[in-house]
């Protein structure tokens, strides 16, 4: 069955809002993936744009406002996952929900593990293929897009990376996440809030500490000598939150960068005597794994998932307008309160 309106007519986004019963501004945002638009509003609109035969190529609209000539959709996609294991939970979460996605258009999507140094991976494998564009996730570095270039499609990046030029990108608000967090404790009465990372090398972990420290300075609250601990290499945790309890002011929250320290830190105030979350409250950022919970725990967690749905709905575009305008998409974090944080007592 084909488009509602003749190849050869001018589809405005005005005809789409009204197809897919919204203003035209939301047309508008939902066609920039802006996240403030709920999740199923976007899918009616694009597939509105799908009916309809309408491209949200920006430089068309500049040259004849919101018009356009319909481009075939890409079958295949790949999902290119740089130096970390395949199987961790916060990629295959990722991947999972971009596959379903990507099904949803009759598309599907194929999982390249990218090991070992930049140039040993083998790109006569990607070149055939057949996708017509990538997702890119993992430790990317400048060396991994450059090389990924070389093929010439359209790359979506997801997550943090370490690529200086603008690119397409879906990533979570790190930084207001780190934030968020402080104004999450603040609420209860916090005032001395502490924070520890047994690795510190991740990028969303310096975003995270960066918005703790900015929300803290903001609230004129202060950060007493000790109370940032963190490791720049994988380190035990306990061996990065004993020095908290050895403080003679001890803080009475904990914001922590992994559901593995915040157990450990748990058990550790049990060895102490100490309640959680009466004597003391834990917090953390980042993928909450119901599967390995050892104490239930307050967090804000990654939205792993739908970094994935909103990635391969951005590729879908590039895909038919390779030249559009590098995007950034932030997405905010989930809070999940698991009981772990209270009032400080006294």
């Amino acid at each position: 069955m084909g488009t509602l309106k003749s190849t050869q007519a001018k589809v405005t986004l005005a005809d789409v809002a009204r197809y897919a019963s919204v203003s035209l501004a939301t047309a508008s945002l939902a066609l920039r993936n802006n996240p403030k638009i709920p999740h199923q509003t976007r899918q009616k609109i694009w597939r509105a744009t799908e009916r309809l035969g309408y491209s949200t190529n920006r430089r068309a609209r500049v040259r004849s406002i919101d018009t356009f000539q319909p481009k075939a959709k890409a079958t295949n996609l790949g999902f290119v996952l740089v130096d970390v294991p395949a199987a961790d939970r916060i990629y295959t979460h990722t991947f999972h929900a971009a596959a379903m996605e990507a099904n949803r258009e009759g598309q599907h999507l194929f999982c390249y593990p990218w090991r070992g140094k930049e140039d040993e991976f083998d790109l006569s494998l990607l070149e055939s293929s057949e996708c017509g564009g990538f997702l890119l996730m993992g430790a990317i570095r400048e060396a991994h897009y450059r090389l990924l270039k070389r093929l010439a499609r359209p790359i979506m990046i997801v997550g943090d990376h370490r690529v200086e030029e603008t690119v397409n990108e879906v990533a979570s608000n790190d930084f207001e996440g780190g934030r968020g967090a402080v104004r999450y404790l603040a609420k209860l009465g916090h005032k001395r809030i502490a924070f520890a990372s047994e690795n510190l090398s991740f990028l969303h972990r310096q975003r995270w500490l960066l918005g703790y420290t900015e929300e803290m300075k903001e609230r004129r609250l202060p950060i007493a000598d000790g109370w940032i601990q963190t490791r720049e290499q994988s380190t035990p945790h306990l061996e990065v939150v004993k020095p908290l309890f050895q403080l003679a002011e001890r803080p009475t929250a904990i914001l922590l960068t992994s559901q593995g320290e915040g157990h450990d830190l748990i058990e550790h105030c049990r060895t102490l005597g100490l309640r959680v979350p009466q004597d003391v409250s834990v917090f953390f950022w980042g993928t909450r794994r119901e599967d390995v919970v050892r104490h239930p725990m307050t967090c804000l967690e990654s939205p792993n998932e739908e970094l994935g749905r909103i990635a391969i709905e951005r590729l879908r575009e590039l895909t038919g307008n390779p030249e559009d305008t590098p995007l950034t998409t932030l997405l905010n974090f989930n809070l999940h309160d698991g009981g772990s944080c209270a009032a400080p007592q006294g």
